[in-house]
């Protein structure tokens, strides 16, 4: 057996960051942005692509009004999830009695970030129905930032990428499949990716990917090989999906987002 690489973690990672991002990939291997060594439930996944979706990117900007992610800060993402679990609530309640696992500084910080970006949204008493303990005595059209009693929900947007988690190993293809099944928390389509000079015993077994629908891929010098292709899952959306969706947007080309402009266009024009 001769091996294509000389190291997993720096030569091969390397040779196929290079390779995901090439243009004459086939169109379910097709990146827009790459990430290495994503963290996951404890875990981590050795690369990451994501693809765009242009009109879900579109619908994205025209419910918020903007493209611009959530801060890379692990506070302002977990404070967004936080509160779409206590809605509707109020600046006052979120800074001194709900988020408990911050300062109240760091909590009006964020507060007014994500109502600075519409990220947050007023609510009326009438849209509140039958919840009447939350006090609302600030008309709608006041700055939440400064509104303390004004209750709020979050504002919800789709989701914008197929992502495809890659784990890589020389020779050891059972943990391999083993790694790249769990990564189904957060990635659309799951690979594994062998050395070249080492993946014949993984494609006599590759019955056990077709079974757990993870895809098989062979990498050398020159050539990225398919010999199994990924079953596309449903994950559920996850920190660490959001986490890839926000960091992915503060890479966007500019490709992607001129085509982003074009159909959010379409869609102003469409009512």
């Amino acid at each position: 057996m001769t091996l294509a690489f000389e190291d997993e973690l720096y030569d091969m990672t390397e040779t196929a960051t290079e390779t995901l991002l090439d243009d004459d990939l086939p169109y379910r291997l097709e990146a827009d942005v790459i990430f290495d060594e994503v963290p996951y439930a404890g875990f981590r996944t050795d690369l990451v692509t994501a693809r765009f979706d242009a009109w879900e990117c579109a619908r994205r900007k025209r419910t918020l009004g903007h493209l611009t992610p959530l801060p890379d800060e692990r506070k302002y993402r977990r404070s967004y999830r936080r509160l779409q679990t206590l809605e509707p609530i109020s600046k006052y309640r979120w800074v001194h009695d709900d988020n408990t696992y911050s300062s109240e500084q760091s909590s009006r910080e964020v507060w007014n970030w994500l109502a600075d970006h519409d990220y947050l949204e007023p609510v009326t008493e009438a849209g509140l129905g039958q919840q009447t303990q939350l006090p609302i005595d600030t008309p709608r059209d006041v700055d939440l930032t400064e509104a303390n009693q004004t209750a709020a929900v979050t504002v919800r947007y789709p989701d914008v990428l197929t992502i495809h988690a890659f784990e890589l190993k020389q020779r050891d293809w059972e943990q391999a499949l083993r790694q790249a099944i769990r990564s189904d928390c957060y990635a659309d389509l799951r690979w594994v990716v062998m050395d070249g000079g080492a993946v014949d015993e993984a494609i006599q077994n590759k019955k056990l990917f077709h079974d757990s629908g993870v895809g098989l891929l062979s990498l050398d010098r020159d050539d990225l090989e398919i010999h199994v292709w990924a079953d596309k899952v449903y994950p559920a959306k996850s920190t660490t999906r959001q986490l890839i969706n926000e960091r992915a947007l503060a890479k966007c080309p500019d490709s992607v987002r001129n085509e982003i402009d074009e159909k959010h266009a379409e869609l102003e024009d469409s009512g």
